[in-house]
């Protein structure tokens, strides 16, 4: 009785572990995109600059800004 609980038990954990490496070996690999497309800060440069603003352009979309201390005017837009 002893031998036959014995080699249920260690059945048991074999069919356990033999099921989970299995299904860990079945799993996708997740895969992480990052950003490796341009910075925002990469894509606006200075076109002209004035006494009191300055005009910048986005060299992705050809929108010009007027910035100012109190903020920016869209000169150009998309």
């Amino acid at each position: 009785m002893k031998d036959t609980i014995k080699n249920s038990i260690i059945g048991v954990f074999a069919i356990f572990g033999l099921v989970a490496l299995i299904s860990s070996s079945n799993t996708a690999p997740t895969v992480i995109t990052e950003g490796y497309g341009t910075p925002e800060s990469h894509v606006w440069t200075t076109s002209a600059t004035f006494s009191t603003s300055v005009a910048i352009l986005n060299k992705k979309t050809g929108e010009m800004r007027l910035v100012k201390e109190s903020g920016y005017k869209i000169i150009k837009p998309r």
